[in-house]
């Protein structure tokens, strides 16, 4: 899959599955993103699909090399993965559509107590939003229109 962004940057996005040894819902993603400059950046995720009600949800979370290892000997644990980035997604065709959480929209929620969290400051004194509540009321506050942006990702298959 490709995306091209309005800044001339171009990612290029490779999914495929992990292995044996972890759920074959689980899937890996590398990411390559050649900018404008000419220089070239990598990274890898771990996805795995959610459907809720009739919306579908990708669990992204960041894969270190390191992680595979403990993955693969002690499951999939907090001492794995202790952070996740939620996103919800459609797949049309060869075409895949995501869509972020809004951080305003999740600072809100936090704020009103409509979902626990915390809000701490990066080295730049931007707030920072982690939720902290159980799977089910997650589950629930994502389940709405709520707390996406209304900017979609679009990224299409390469042939």
């Amino acid at each position: 899959m490709h995306l091209i962004t309005d800044n001339g940057e171009v990612n290029y996005c490779h999914i495929g599955h992990v292995g044996e040894k972890l759920p074959a819902s689980v899937m890996q993603v590398v990411n390559v993103q050649h900018m404008p400059d000419g220089t070239m950046h990598s990274g890898e995720l771990l996805v795995f699909p959610t459907s809720l009600g009739d919306n579908t949800y990708l669990n992204v979370a960041e894969a270190k090399p390191s992680q595979f290892a403990l993955l693969e000997e002690k499951g999939w644990t907090d001492e794995a993965i202790n952070k996740y980035v939620i996103l919800r997604y459609q797949i049309t065709g060869d075409v895949l559509t995501l869509q972020l959480i809004d951080q305003e929209a999740k600072k809100r929620a936090v704020e009103a107590g409509t979902i626990k969290g915390v809000i701490e400051k990066d080295r730049d004194g931007n707030p920072r939003v982690h939720f902290t509540d159980t799977t089910e009321n997650l589950a629930k506050s994502v389940a709405g229109d709520n707390l996406f942006s209304k900017e979609v990702l679009r990224l299409e298959r390469v042939k």
